[in-house]
Parts: C-alpha cells; structure tokens; sequence
C-alpha cells in the first residue's frame, strides 16, 4: 500500500515539474523557477544556492569518513 502512494506522490511531484518546465522554457532547473519568484534582491537566489552548495555539498564525504574511522576505532 505504500508503494502505491509513493507512486501516486511521485507522479504529483513530476506533474509540478513538467508545469514548471513548460512556463519557464530555460535551462537551469530550480534556480530559474526560483529567480522568477524571487526578483528582488538581486542575485539572491544565486547566492543562496551556492551557499548551499559550498556548506552542505561536502557533507556525504565527511558522514562516510567519520564513519569509516567510528568503524576502525571499534574494530
């Protein structure tokens, strides 16, 4: 049963996508859609994602290694 609504969420998921992807014709994916909301100020969109980028981008390197030593320590 809950593959069943996972497929039915998903669908309404790509459903938004393919919505917002026939509006805004632009390569760019989230950034486009998020710039034509978000006008003022400018670039803040742009920074926002590579803040995002730059902060959280390098985080599964260091759960992988932190957890690699957590092993080596127990064993």
């Amino acid at each position: 049963m809950l593959w069943v609504l996972g497929f039915i969420l998903s669908f309404c998921g790509l459903f938004i996508w393919l919505e917002f992807g026939t509006m805004f014709p632009r390569s760019g994916g989230e950034k486009v859609y998020l710039e034509a909301v978000y006008t003022k100020p400018k670039y803040f969109v742009t920074v926002i994602f590579a803040m995002n980028a730059i902060l959280l981008g390098f985080t599964a390197n260091g759960c992988i290694v932190c957890t690699g030593c957590g092993l080596s320590a127990c064993y």
